[in-house]
């Protein structure tokens, strides 16, 4: 059923309505279009309105996210199950023009749905906000580990703070933890950015003067001959991109976001401290840190800490020793390697191995023990 449907129309304190439609494209080459709008409460028209753009093959992501929200059978056709599971949806919503757009956009990303979003000014004017563009959705998992991504989020109102471009590998699931690896820059960088990945990529020069459009075309040929994606490892196709941007002299920054795990919490005290075991895999420099947290329970003073830190390029020999320990893996092997040795260090826990019973500090310095015997660095 393509057109525009309209979802919610709600009055607002201050005298305008908020109006909420879905617009199905004719076909699944076009976009698909969310349009909240403060419109006049005379019918003049619109105050100022923000749109979400995405391509029309994205229907099947959002019916994914609506899984729970609506009844979905073969026999509905799936316009008519996006419009009713948004409709439940945005009726849950702060009714407010801004909140709904970037509830969509949320939406968008947890789908792996490339998306961009857009502010319509009451004279038509229309201003890209965002824009990302999804090139990898691995769900690589078909053992039980994470989808991993590869996406680049453009920002053009941030010329020059690092954030106006950002390039990532995410890797997440519905239960554990989302953490990424990034290399990001100031918009102001991605003209050059872009010319350097296109003569990389072997591309002509393009008709098309988007630098946006540029960018992904490049990295999506960048991909398609591995020389960008999974094939890299973790954090390889942003060390990668990186090192590009090196090479060019182009401002850039290297981080993400961490992931850290609770091993074991003990409040029973033993000599009057309390114990916690965690593991930290810190995106921005690929470390993994494992900490052995010692805190007094009547809280008199700081307590204080065991710790070693890695290099992220140990953990599959390490997984594969503490396997052999365990004397097979706690987890499906097709899961993924951090996943593995979180599970690792859990089992050394349940046997004795880390954790209770043992003197302050020990169980890091097995940890430490167990690098050792690998002759690897900590």
């Amino acid at each position: 059923m393509p057109g525009r449907h309209e979802l919610l129309r709600a009055a607002r304190p201050d005298g305008r309505v908020l109006v909420l439609s879905l617009n199905f494209p004719a076909d699944s080459d076009s976009d698909l279009e969310f349009r909240a709008a403060h419109e006049r409460a005379d019918g003049s028209g619109a105050e100022q309105a923000g749109l979400v753009r995405l391509p029309g093959s994205a229907v099947a992501f959002l019916l994914e996210r609506l899984k729970g929200e609506v009844a979905q059978s073969p026999s509905r056709d799936p316009e008519s199950v996006l419009v009713e599971g948004v409709t439940a949806l945005i009726s849950r919503e702060d009714p407010d023009l801004w909140t709904i757009c970037h509830t969509i956009t949320a939406w968008c990303d947890r789908a792996g749905a490339s998306h961009e979003l857009v502010a319509v000014d009451h004279a038509g004017k229309i201003r890209r906000l965002s824009r990302k563009h999804f090139f990898l959705w691995n769900s690589g998992a078909a053992a039980g580990g994470r989808v991993s991504t590869l996406a680049v989020r453009f920002r053009p109102g941030h010329a020059a703070d690092q954030s106006g471009l950002i390039f990532g590998e995410e890797y997440r699931s519905v239960d554990d933890p989302d953490y990424e690896y990034t290399t990001s820059m100031g918009y102001s960088s991605l003209a050059g950015l872009a010319a350097l990945l296109r003569d990389k990529a072997g591309l002509p020069a393009a008709e098309d003067p988007d630098p946006e459009d540029i960018f992904i075309a490049a990295v999506a040929a960048l991909v398609t001959r591995d020389e960008l994606g999974a094939g890299l490892g973790q954090a390889g196709s942003r060390d990668r991109l990186a090192a590009w941007c090196a090479e060019a002299g182009i401002a850039h920054l290297t981080g993400g976001t961490h992931r850290r795990e609770t091993l074991l919490v003990d409040t029973a005290p033993v000599d009057g401290y309390s114990l916690e075991l965690t593991l930290t895999l810190w995106a921005p420099y690929r470390h993994i840190l494992f900490v052995e947290s010692r805190m007094p329970v009547d809280g008199s003073s700081d307590g204080f800490q065991f710790e070693i830190k890695a290099s992220h390029d140990s953990v599959e020999p390490l997984v594969t020793h503490l396997e052999s320990r365990l004397g097979a893996s706690p987890t499906p092997l097709g899961i993924d390697l951090d996943d593995r040795l979180v599970a690792c260090l859990a089992a050394m826990v349940d046997r004795g191995e880390l954790g209770r019973g043992l003197r302050p500090g020990e169980s890091r310095d097995r940890v430490a023990g167990w690098y050792a015997e690998l002759g690897l660095p900590s």
